[in-house]
């Protein structure tokens, strides 16, 4: 059980991470120090998301019965591919100087948020809070 605490919380952390990464860039942008503060949130939410996943991992037969856990996992699977794809496309984006790859990185990283609170909904909703 404590896994699962443990789970819940670096996931929770990390997409209230990536809120704030998000924030930081979207008010922020016109200040100089911007970018330095928004690219080491972006990417501490993706690593704890990632330590979640594999906490979760951790635990046999995690995968639980029934259709809710299924498409918990699932769901949760595909934020983590967008949490990971998001800073990418941002580092990517200064080095390649592509056109698609700013707006890619802005809707990946919104996505990915998105995504992210909507799973930990269903999985406070598995847990029986709500």
């Amino acid at each position: 059980m404590k896994i699962v605490f443990i789970h819940a919380a670096l996931m929770a952390a990390g997409a209230i991470i990536m809120a704030v990464a998000a924030v930081i860039a979207m008010t922020q942008r016109k200040k100089r120090w911007w970018i330095k503060v928004h690219r080491p949130f972006g990417i501490a939410g993706a690593v704890s998301m990632m330590a979640g996943i594999f906490a979760i991992a951790l635990i046999p037969d995690s995968q639980g019965s029934g259709l809710i856990p299924k498409i918990h996992g699932i769901i949760g699977v595909s934020a983590l591919a967008l949490v990971c794809t998001a800073p990418i496309l941002g580092m990517l984006m200064f080095r390649l100087k592509k056109k698609w790859m700013r707006p890619a990185h802005r809707w990946a990283g919104r996505f990915a948020i998105l995504i992210a609170f909507s799973n930990l909904a269903l999985g406070i909703f598995m847990a029986g809070l709500i």
